[in-house]
């Protein structure tokens, strides 16, 4: 008689742990690659993670797995999605032959691929939060260590000059192949990092550390000279602390201490500025160069956001109600330049027009409103996780304002881990009721 092996052994809840720090800690050094490749990447890991679902179910076929928070979706949820489905299948289908291209049909299959894995993606996950009990503060610590890591690796490279080849680009850092890729997943993890300092209940130990990643996390962001990273941030902070005021939870002290070293992260920006595109002084150098000594060009000093939102909106304008299909502003006659609008809600309208959008704005507004309520609930056993989820949502959204933060898979993966936490914490709540 055959004997079943079992590969997750006693404790399956830590190998798919493991598994999530070891996808999160890789998912923030493969951004070197070009963009495709870093999606394909990342599918490729999320594919696994299906694989390993399915391989945990399929030897625990007795496992007490709660449902998904799908199943209990209301009718107009369960019907706005089917309608969502059914827009996007429907732009796909009437724009695939408008400009059509050996290219794009390339493209355009391979984002539908890539979406495609996401969601699949993001049901396992929810299964596996719920049976198996999973936080995100079971791995989510890796996102700042890994950037103080990716900050100290800059600082050797460049003091040794081992290996010099990796700064054959302006635009381009170590491990990214464009800096403002990377500034998508600093802006979160320094963001997490003033939420871990706030705590109110810390050792002191444990406050020191996280006193040294921010320090370190921010002074990376700041390095980066990102403005819309830096203002991000800054008003995802404000948020927070706007929230710390309302409950009465705001340290005088810690707040104190948390602007002096805001204050350290600037001056450690500013000592390792190496080049004229980074550092804490790359806004003014922006606004005073060429010939915006004589008159501030507004396009220029938005680095091209102006034309671009210009012709996007113009491409809107061409089929506002269902879009232009995936990738439709990248194929759009008039297209500028870059692969998309720099703005998450242009890039919606864009490409599946005003009324999918809608429905999208739905359940994001509903997802963060339930992430706000689950804030306020003191009885709230898994407070910590709801505060971080939420403001990785806000810090990406803010920055998705002014930038393609939801185009590339890196910044995704940090809004889906966030967003099954909330809903995991939902459910769990709705089932304690």
């Amino acid at each position: 008689m055959k004997t079943r092996v079992d590969v997750f052994g006693k404790n399956p809840r830590a190998v798919f742990i493991t598994y999530l720090k070891v996808m999160l800690f890789a998912i923030i050094l493969i951004g070197g690659s070009y963009p495709f490749v870093v999606d394909y990447t990342i599918a490729k890991f999320e594919l696994l993670f299906i694989v390993l679902f399915f391989s945990y179910r399929l030897l625990n076929q007795t496992a007490n797995t709660p449902p998904p928070n799908l199943l209990t979706l209301s009718m107009f949820d369960k019907t706005s999605l089917l309608a969502l489905v059914l827009l996007i299948a429907t732009t796909t289908a009437l724009n695939n032959d408008i400009n059509n291209t050996p290219l794009k049909n390339v493209v355009v299959t391979y984002n539908l691929l890539f979406t495609t894995v996401h969601l699949c993606f993001i049901y396992c996950l929810l299964k596996v939060f719920l049976s198996l009990k999973i936080q995100l503060t079971d791995f989510i610590y890796w996102l700042p260590i890994t950037i103080m890591l990716l900050a100290l690796s800059y600082v050797f490279m460049h003091t040794t000059g081992i290996p010099s080849i990796l700064y054959g680009k302006p635009s381009s850092v170590p491990f990214s192949s464009n800096i403002r890729y990377l500034g998508y997943l600093v802006t979160a993890s320094s963001m997490l990092c003033i939420i871990m300092f706030l705590q109110q209940e810390i050792e002191r130990f444990k406050l020191s550390l996280w006193a040294l990643l921010f320090v370190s996390n921010l002074a990376l962001l700041i390095w980066l000279g990102g403005r819309g990273s830096l203002v991000a941030l800054a008003a995802s902070a404000f948020i927070y602390l706007s929230y710390f005021v309302v409950t009465a939870q705001l340290k005088v002290s810690r707040l104190i201490i948390l602007i002096l070293l805001i204050i350290i992260a600037f001056y450690l920006a500013y000592f390792c500025t190496v080049f004229s595109w980074n550092g804490p002084l790359s806004f003014f150098r922006s606004v005073n160069s060429d010939t915006a000594l004589a008159s501030i060009d507004i396009n220029k000093l938005s680095s091209n956001r102006i034309a671009i939102w210009t012709q996007t909106l113009a491409a809107i304008s061409d089929n506002p109600w269902i879009g232009l299909g995936p990738e439709g502003y990248r194929f759009h006659p008039d297209h500028v330049f870059g692969l998309q609008p720099h703005n998450v809600l242009l890039q919606l309208l864009v490409g599946y027009g005003l009324f999918a959008t809608l429905i999208m704005l739905y359940f994001y507004s509903k997802t963060v409103f339930i992430a706000i309520m689950q804030l306020f609930n003191r009885n709230n056993g898994t407070l910590l996780d709801g505060k971080i989820a939420l403001m990785i949502i806000i810090s990406l959204s803010i920055h998705g304002l002014v930038d393609g933060t939801f185009y590339h898979s890196q910044p995704l993966f940090l809004l889906i881990i966030a967003f099954v936490s909330i809903m995991t914490i939902h459910h769990s709540t709705v089932r304690s009721v």
